[in-house]
């Protein structure tokens, strides 16, 4: 009976791993996915993706997170020259009770 509850906790920390791992190659697949289908509508378009470009706009942006542009999408449509950003900033918000006391900040990470 003394070895039961330590096996079962071992066996419980496996499956978390395990879980974990599977989680994190989901991820990674549907990430790869959400890329080629980026990728053929660049192409069938006739459209370039430019990763991680350096854009002077990101200043004017919500958060301006240098970083936060993660790709570009451009192009030529109806004669004018476009371009089309996937931007991410988190914000941290916090505030107080009823009893003046602070609340635990809170983060929130916004993708455009």
């Amino acid at each position: 009976m003394d070895g039961v509850v330590p096996a079962l906790i071992g066996v419980g920390c496996v499956l978390l791993v395990a879980l974990l791992v599977v989680g994190i190659v989901y991820s990674i697949r549907q990430e790869r996915r959400r890329m080629e289908a980026i990728r053929a509508w660049a192409y069938a378009h006739r459209w370039r993706i430019v990763e991680r470009p350096q854009a002077a706009w990101v200043s004017r942006m919500p958060g301006r997170n240098r970083r936060g542009v993660s790709l570009a999408l451009v192009g030529v449509e109806q004669g004018h020259q476009v371009s089309v950003a996937e931007y991410k900033y988190t914000t941290t918000s916090s505030s107080t009770n009823a009893s003046g006391h602070s609340t635990p900040p809170r983060r929130r990470t916004t993708t455009s």
